[in-house]
């Protein structure tokens, strides 16, 4: 696709996913030239990914894991009390991070600066919970 293209065939696009690097900048080129702004969010990426990557790799030992008995057959992974806590959680979360964006936009007069705060908030959650894992997995032993 020549260069003239492009700008013309960016706003077809929807979702893009599984893009080569050298592909990725030429969207963000294109988009730039378009007056468009374009923020990298890959630093957030990493640093979620890698931390629990990170936890995985050196997490300690579960004593007597494997002299438990295995669930049941059928009984769900997820019970009925995990999935309700789950559920307000994630309702929490949501509720918080669309006000997040509410405020960005009546207090910075912009939507994409509140989207910025509430992904950036989000990431910093994941951490925060990331952090409370080994609390609930020694409770859970």
């Amino acid at each position: 696709m020549s260069e003239d293209e492009q700008p013309a065939r960016i706003d077809g696009i929807g979702v893009v996913g599984r893009v080569a690097p050298e592909h990725k900048v030429l969207l963000a080129d294109t988009l730039k030239k378009k007056g468009h702004v374009v923020a990298q969010v890959l630093w957030i990426h990493f640093v979620v990914n890698a931390s629990f990557g990170f936890a995985l790799g050196f997490d300690r030992e579960s004593p007597g894991l494997m002299r438990r008995r295995p669930r049941p057959r059928g009984e769900p992974v997820l019970t009925r009390p995990v999935r309700v806590t789950v559920g307000i959680g994630g309702l929490a979360i949501t509720v918080v991070l669309l006000g997040l964006i509410k405020l960005g936009q009546a207090h910075f007069d912009s939507v994409g600066t509140g989207r910025s705060i509430a992904f950036t908030a989000l990431a910093l959650l994941l951490l925060w919970e990331l952090g409370k894992l080994p609390a609930r997995r020694s409770r859970a032993t």
